[in-house]
């Protein structure tokens, strides 16, 4: 009996270990066979189709291995998955057992078949047999079907890992397609973006001086900044969930960062009529940070705080230090946050009020961002809450440098947008949205710039060659010849080599602007293109 209950031991081991069924099942009959010295041995199993059976190992038979066996000629198969069948081992002799002549024919009189249970019915057999008489005393009928159980865990096993790797490609494809939606979403949304953008900077430069006509485009160019930040933070969700955000850090002083985040954030705060109250240190509050990151974190805190405040509230900004940490604190006077939704408040698509008034809400992801950036940056960030109409509070904790790291210049200032008109220049727009690159040109004639315009890459590559521009800024979605062909046969052309070729598309992942670097782009900006933004670029491309 010792004996036995080693080889159950050992094959329970194996099968928790994940062996493989099939090397499990030969192992384990040769040791049945020697301990109970039989003369046939088999493991059947049922295949994936659910109408036929095969011998999965077998020992002493006539058959070759792996022998598909049809239920219908089968009788001991039959009678394993009829309902009425024990689950137990039985003898071959029982009055419920069929006569079975595909062991008569290979000689065999006595035996046991055992089920090899499965998830709901049986999935297999083990079988022993002898071709002489002989008895098996209840002690054996447990050793194997304690060995069934275990064949059962192996395959219960192998089909669950099976099913597991199926779903994780299932979910891997998903997720594929996932990425290429909202990268294609992102594009789609942006580029009709791009000429309305352009199309109120043109307003706000001829008719800047008309109270009315710049109050209006001030209010849309906000709403047109809020659509642009939803379909970002859309993509970064996705990015973070796939853990496919690489931090630019560098030493960074959290003063500026706040200072940039606040002149982000308010028009729309100024917009509420809200009140703004701004404390921060006199002295540098030094982190090794992604800046932009950081900006967007406190800039999203800061919205919320705007459009969660009923109009003419107050939000207070707090920046200090606490020994080795550096602390940033968003108060408000807003809706607050009950008890029950406090835990759920940096959970993807959760929203504090989905009521109609506080439409404005947004799509739930930005406070997710929130603390998926601070704790890529080590640190923590907690909210808390009186209660419902009682304003809420957001505090964030940051690790800073070493107090023996001195501002010198190795400290990056997060530089202003230029608001000042670059020098002249020779610039050609290629866009297959034809509204985009009109629009556009104008701006730039505007402020004193010779433009000309493409809409397909071919034309692109005529104009190039024909008025020799200073600057390209190009399309990558182009119908025919795409923006990287276009840049490609331009760096091949030793004539055009100077040209500055800046990459204006609706396409702004990291993959995307490594692609536009590796084809010889110089920069790479993402529609809509703050106006602002691009003059800023122009003024610093060297001719």
């Amino acid at each position: 009996m010792c004996g036995q209950q080693v080889i159950v031991a050992a094959a329970a081991r194996s099968a928790l270990g994940g062996r493989d069924t099939k090397e499990l099942a030969q192992e384990v009959i040769g040791q049945v066979r020697n301990a109970l010295n039989l003369d046939c041995i088999e493991v059947l199993e049922v295949n994936p189709d659910g109408k036929s059976w095969r011998r999965l190992a077998g020992i002493g038979w006539v058959e070759p291995p792996d022998l598909t066996i049809e239920v219908a000629t089968t009788p001991r198969v039959q009678y394993l998955i009829s309902p009425n069948a024990p689950r137990t081992a039985i003898d071959l002799h029982s009055d419920l057992f069929p006569d079975d002549e595909s062991l008569r024919s290979n000689g065999l009189t006595d035996g046991l078949i055992t089920p090899i249970p499965g998830q709901n019915q049986s999935i297999g057999l083990l079988g022993v047999y002898t071709r002489s008489h002989r008895q098996f005393p209840p002690g054996e009928y447990l050793f194997l079907q304690a060995l069934a159980d275990v064949l059962g865990v192996a395959a219960e096993r192998k089909r669950l890992e099976s099913e597991l790797r199926l779903r994780v490609r299932d979910l891997a494809e998903g997720d594929r397609r996932k990425d290429e939606f909202l990268a294609m979403l992102a594009h789609e949304l942006r580029n009709p973006l791009s000429p309305v953008r352009n199309g109120l900077q043109v307003l706000q430069v001829k008719y800047g001086n008309e109270p009315e006509v710049n109050r209006l485009a001030e209010m849309m160019n906000r709403q047109v900044g809020q659509l642009a930040r939803l379909v970002d933070d859309l993509l970064d969700v996705s990015r973070i969930t796939r853990g496919k955000v690489n931090l630019r850090r560098e030493k960074v002083d959290l003063r500026t960062i706040v200072n940039q985040a606040v002149e982000a954030s308010r028009p729309l705060i100024d917009s509420r009529r809200h009140e703004l109250s701004v404390e921060s240190l006199a002295d540098p509050i030094l982190l090794n940070a992604d800046p932009s990151r950081l900006t967007q974190v406190v800039g999203n805190l800061l919205n919320n705080a705007a459009k969660y405040t009923d109009e003419g509230g107050q939000i207070g900004l707090h920046v200090f230090r606490e020994g080795d940490q550096a602390v940033v604190r968003v108060r408000d006077t807003g809706v607050g946050i009950s008890s029950e939704m406090l835990p759920q408040v940096f959970d993807l698509f959760t929203q504090i009020d989905r009521t109609v008034d506080r439409s404005q809400g947004g799509l739930g992801v930005g406070l997710t961002l929130v603390r998926s950036l601070v704790e890529l940056h080590a640190g923590t960030v907690h909210v808390s809450s009186p209660g419902a109409g009682r304003g809420s509070e957001f505090v964030i904790r940051l690790p800073v440098l070493p107090s023996t790291t001195s501002v010198d210049s190795e400290i990056r200032v997060v530089p202003q947008s230029p608001r000042v008109p670059s020098k002249s220049q020779r610039i050609l727009i290629v866009d297959d949205n034809a509204d985009a690159a009109d629009s556009l040109a104008m701006i730039l004639r505007l402020s004193g710039h010779q433009v000309w315009t493409a809409y397909r890459g071919s034309t692109a590559l005529e104009v190039a060659e024909t008025q020799r521009p200073d600057v390209i800024l190009l399309d990558i979605g182009l119908p025919g010849m795409d923006g990287y062909e276009v840049a490609r046969r331009l760096r091949r052309n030793p004539d055009m080599s100077g040209i500055a070729l800046v990459a204006l598309t609706g396409y702004g992942h990291e993959d995307d602007r490594r692609k536009t670097r590796d084809v010889g782009f110089d920069q790479h900006l993402v529609k809509p293109v703050d106006p602002v933004e691009l003059m800023g670029l122009l003024s610093q491309i060297k001719m």
